[in-house]
């Protein structure tokens, strides 16, 4: 702990780190009522938090340590920062709103201390005047941070405490380092598992973490079948949005079996939709090959190039389903792609079939004219087909 008259320099650094103004005239104050020392200690506090380097913990670690220490201090009823606070430093604020005091400074210039109404919100400079507060040097105060990193390592605070091992302790813990770490906590097992509960420790520590009431039992099922009833969603991606909504967390806390007896039957379902379009699946792919193999032989028709367009004429199946099939089916691919690559010697084939039919005398000119193909084009593959034919 530092004593006697602050340097120019330390003042400089606290007004920067706290935002305090620099009002400390030695160890006295003109002000009546004031607390001097209390506010000498604040600075000494700030100044060494300041020095003291790197730190080997992290905000989280310190956040812990300040909520034990004021725990053991002064119990753990709502409101027990703001009350620790206002008794050392005088502060006063409406609710929700910053705490502050009027301080005399220097030259007769006054200025105001602002600290935050409640420990969730609180920086550092809240958690030294919060350590003040507590009448703890910062020498001890960082024994604590210590000792609260061995007891919590980074993979600890981070990692989300699965539903099936939360208890009390560890839902306190998982929420107290989200909160610490200004991160997202209210979508949290753990959150909503001290909610249920603990809710008197979550009100306690965090005034504004319980806004208003939450779904019943009741209303939270009718939620969740509402989703998995959703004609617009796949089965699985029902589940997933159960597993994310507000309304599974709490079912997975508190309505575990009625939530288990739903999802079986939801998989049910899902196997037997399964089932069902596979069988389906079968018989679409047998009635477009039916339909490929009609097209392929042309049946008094010139072969077109096969797609779904083409195929759904043929079929009686949808567009929209055809594409489904074929995107679902390498084999199919392979006999459409195959198909269509030969083209044009199959329209050739069919220009001269016709011919001979009719009775005409086959030519490249006239089969090329029937199948519809560019002279220039189609002259080298209708020559070799009147080899064949002839042969």
């Amino acid at each position: 702990m530092r004593s006697g008259r602050q340097s120019q320099a330390e003042k400089t650094n606290l007004a920067s780190a706290t935002a305090m103004p620099m009002w400390i005239r030695s160890a006295q104050s003109t002000a009546s009522g004031l607390d001097t020392a209390a506010y000498s200690r604040l600075v000494r506090v700030s100044v060494e938090a300041l020095n003291s380097g790197l730190p080997q913990w992290d905000r989280s670690h310190v956040c812990a340590y300040l909520r034990s220490a004021l725990s053991a201090r002064a119990g753990t009823f709502p409101g027990s920062y703001k009350s620790v606070i206002s008794s050392a430093f005088g502060v006063a604020g409406r609710p929700g709103s910053m705490l502050s005091a009027r301080v005399p400074g220097l030259d007769g210039i006054d200025s105001t201390l602002r600290l935050h109404s409640a420990l969730c919100e609180a920086s550092a400079p809240d958690y030294c005047a919060l350590l003040t507060a507590l009448n703890i040097d910062f020498n001890t105060a960082t024994l604590g941070f210590v000792k609260m990193t061995s007891s919590t390592s980074s993979a600890e605070i981070w990692t989300q405490v699965s539903v099936e091992s939360l208890s009390v302790e560890s839902a306190r813990c998982e929420v107290t380092a989200r909160v610490a770490n200004r991160r997202r906590w209210k979508k949290l097992a753990s959150y909503w598992y001290l909610r249920i509960y603990d809710p008197k420790w979550l009100k306690e520590q965090f005034p504004r973490a319980i806004l208003r009431p939450f779904l019943s039992i009741a209303e939270d099922r009718k939620k969740i079948l509402g989703i998995l009833k959703s004609t617009s969603l796949l089965p699985l991606a029902r589940t997933h949005k159960i597993s994310k909504s507000l309304s599974g967390i709490r079912a997975k806390l508190r309505d575990q079996e009625w939530l288990r007896d739903k999802l079986d039957e939801q998989r049910e379902r899902i196997r037997k939709e399964e089932a069902r379009s596979e069988h389906l699946r079968d018989i679409r792919v047998a009635s477009i090959e039916e339909a490929l193999q009609r097209l392929l032989r042309g049946e008094g028709r010139a072969p077109r190039k096969i797609g779904p367009a083409v195929l759904t004429r043929e079929s009686g199946l949808s567009h929209s389903q055809i594409e489904r099939v074929i995107r679902s089916s390498p084999h199919l691919t392979s006999l459409i792609l195959a198909a269509n690559a030969d083209r044009r010697r199959q329209v050739l084939v069919w220009g001269a079939r016709q011919l001979q039919a009719e009775g005409h005398p086959l030519s490249v000119s006239s089969i090329c004219k029937r199948a519809g193909i560019n002279h220039s084009k189609g002259a080298g593959l209708a020559r070799a087909i009147i080899a064949e034919l002839e042969s």
